[in-house]
Parts: structure tokens; C-alpha cells; sequence
């Protein structure tokens, strides 16, 4: 180890030994501990909030692609529809059959689409209440990235105004954070 090194190591020790025995500055650290919990739970709790998000996306996504799918299966019944009334010049049993079963099944396609146009929307608001949840947690997060750069600012300066100022962004953070339970 070079001499250099020691001394760094040597310098560590006597900002430890300053700081243990200044205990004015041990409440500023225990905040900046529960502040990093809390940061630690925000940052957990903002991310599955996007996970749900974006499985609301798909969930609508995918509605709307089966939406898509009945409107295409519905004009390509019309359309065969018209064809057989060419094709089939002569109106046999079949032809009629098949007509029948064919005007049914475009009806239950008109029928649903009310109902899939429904649950599309609900799909929608889902999607858009987990990103405004979403949101909350990330803006409880950067509070809470706040209230530790203040609280780390006093250690520094031994203003325990800063300390303050970060309880007081830390309990915005808290505040932010629950107004999630408003959202859903």
C-alpha cells in the first residue's frame, strides 16, 4: 500500500471519528436512512405501476386487434354474400341455407360491437388510471431523491436548514406517494 493510500484511509478515519462524535447530525442520518427506504419502496412501487401500464396497453391493444379482426370477418361475410347472389343464378336450398347462416352470423357481429366498443373503453380508462398511479410514484420518487440531497447537504454545511427543507420534501413524497389510492 503506498503512502498515499494510508493517508486516505487514515483521512476516512478522522472524518469517522468526527462524525461519531458530532451527534448533533445522528438524527439527519437516521432521516436519511427511513429516506432511503422510502425511496427504495417509491422506486419499487413506480415500477410495477408501469408493468401495469403496460399490461393495460396490451390488454387494449389486443381488444382492438380482435375488434379489427370482426369488423374484417363482417365485410368479408357482405361481400360473399353479394358474390353469391351472382354466382348462384340458380337459388337452390344450399344457397339459401347459406345466406341465412351467413346474415346471422354478420348480426352477432354487429350486436358485439357495441359491447367490444364498451369494454374497449373501460380497456382505455384502465390503462390511462395505472399511468396517472404510475406517475404519482414517480413524482413521490424525485421528492424523495430531493429530501436526500438536502439531508446529505447538511451533513455537509451543518445547516440544519437543509435538513429541514429535506424532511419537509420527504414528507411531500409520502403525501404524493398515498394520493395513489385516490387514482384507483
Amino acid at each position: 500500500m503506498s503512502e498515499q493510500d494510508a493517508l486516505k484511509i487514515h483521512e476516512a478515519h478522522e472524518r469517522a471519528e468526527l462524525t461519531h462524535a458530532d451527534k448533533t447530525l445522528a438524527p439527519v442520518s437516521l432521516a436519511m436512512a427511513i429516506l432511503a427506504v422510502a425511496l427504495g419502496a417509491f422506486s419499487m412501487l413506480g415500477h410495477r405501476a408501469h408493468n401495469g401500464v403496460l399490461l393495460a396497453h396490451t390488454r387494449a391493444n389486443f381488444w382492438k386487434a380482435e375488434l379489427v379482426g370482426n369488423k374484417t370477418r363482417e365485410h368479408a361475410d357482405a361481400v360473399f354474400l353479394g358474390m353469391l347472389d351472382v354466382l348462384a343464378a340458380a337459388n337452390t336450398a344450399q344457397a339459401v341455407a347459406l345466406k341465412e347462416k351467413i346474415k346471422i352470423e354478420m348480426k352477432r357481429y354487429q350486436n358485439q360491437e357495441g359491447q367490444d366498443t364498451a369494454e374497449g373503453r373501460r380497456l382505455e380508462v384502465e390503462s390511462q388510471r395505472a399511468q396517472s398511479k404510475a406517475n404519482r410514484f414517480d413524482l413521490g420518487e424525485l421528492f424523495c431523491e430531493l429530501a436526500l440531497v438536502l439531508s446529505s447537504i447538511t451533513l455537509l454545511t451543518r445547516d440544519r436548514r437543509f435538513w429541514f427543507a429535506g424532511i419537509l420534501a420527504g414528507v411531500v413524497a409520502v403525501l404524493v406517494a398515498l394520493t395513489t389510492v385516490l387514482v384507483t
